[in-house]
């Protein structure tokens, strides 16, 4: 049985160009690729736990426009139910403008549009598809007030909640105590903590403060440095492959879809960030946010391609960590 998960989250358009170099202040730039398609964290994290095997539903807002019909054609042509997204009349589909440079780094503009207006009651009139998730994902890119009502309702249900907060927004502390799982990288756990994140040491700080709000598990992705997993009896470091990146739009994305559906499939903590590493690692190697989304079978081929040894009796091999 798939686990089932439900993603509480963004629903924006993505126009990314692909060129050289960003431009300055009052420049015009020539780019060598453009892409139109569905994503926002929301819908990445959606699509790429989907396209992994699991049943996902979201609950979102577009409006009732051209890239609203889009959004909602790309999640049903993956599988995803979007019975929970409402159309909005009086608010345009959230936007993005994505630029990525030669060396893969990008720069992101948004318009959030109707993900801003999502309420209270967006989320109760979705919570029979809350009762039955294994696990529901948040994250910022809608505002603050319909995160903190859904994690406190989702917790209130018994149901275990993941956090990416990003953009990095400070919400009430009192909801870290109500989050099972945070997974910032390296910029939004410093913006966070007030702890500079630069390597795996100063990670492993920022997780632990974290860790001593309440969070039960916390997760730091730091790109090609590495992600660091802390709880209060697991303290792991996992080392990347080396890959050519061509295209980090949504690696962080791919990562949270890819952990929440191994969290959902009951794999534990440090074996579902080793299969999520390795999920952002394949898809840095691609171009666009949906054509660098892997199947399972592309992640576990990854893995064998890199000589991981199967750890016994898992379906996903060892991850190769250092204490």
């Amino acid at each position: 049985m798939p686990g089932k998960i439900v993603i509480a989250a963004s629903c924006i358009a993505a126009l990314s160009m692909k060129g050289q170099r960003f431009p300055g202040i009052g420049e015009t730039v020539a780019s060598d690729v453009f892409l139109s398609e569905a994503g926002g964290k929301g819908t990445n994290q959606a699509l790429a736990a989907a396209r992994l095997g699991s049943e996902v539903a979201i609950i979102g807002s577009v409006g009732e426009d051209s890239y609203g019909d889009s959004i909602l054609r790309t999640h049903r042509e993956f599988g995803v139910n979007v019975q929970g997204v409402r159309r909005n009349a009086n608010s345009h589909t959230g936007v993005a403008f994505v630029m990525i440079n030669g060396d893969a780094k990008t720069m992101i503009n948004i318009a959030p549009g109707a993900n801003f207006k999502l309420t209270a009651d967006d989320f109760e009139n979705n919570a029979t598809l809350v009762k039955g998730c294994d696990i529901i994902g948040f994250q910022l890119e809608t505002n603050a007030d319909f995160v903190e009502y859904g994690i406190r309702r989702a917790a209130s249900m018994g149901k275990r909640t993941l956090l990416d907060p990003s953009p990095a927004l400070h919400l009430d502390q009192s909801v870290y105590a109500l989050l099972d799982f945070i997974k910032p990288n390296e910029v939004e756990a410093a913006m966070l903590t007030g702890i500079e994140v630069v390597d795996r040491d100063s990670a492993f700080e920022a997780a632990r403060w974290f860790l001593d709000r309440g969070v039960k598990n916390v997760i730091v992705t730091m790109g090609r440095q590495g992600v660091v997993v802390l709880n209060q009896t697991t303290r792991e470091y996992l080392v990347p492959p080396e890959v050519e990146a061509q295209d980090t739009t949504a690696a962080g994305d791919i990562f949270c879809g890819a952990m929440m559906h191994c969290l959902a499939e009951g794999m534990g903590l440090v074996e579902s960030g080793h299969f999520a590493t390795y999920a952002a690692a394949w898809s840095v190697q691609h171009l666009g946010a949906i054509n660098a989304m892997p199947a399972r079978n592309d992640v576990m081929t990854f893995l064998a391609s890199r000589n991981q040894a199967p750890a016994g009796g898992s379906q996903v091999p060892a991850p190769p960590r250092l204490k």
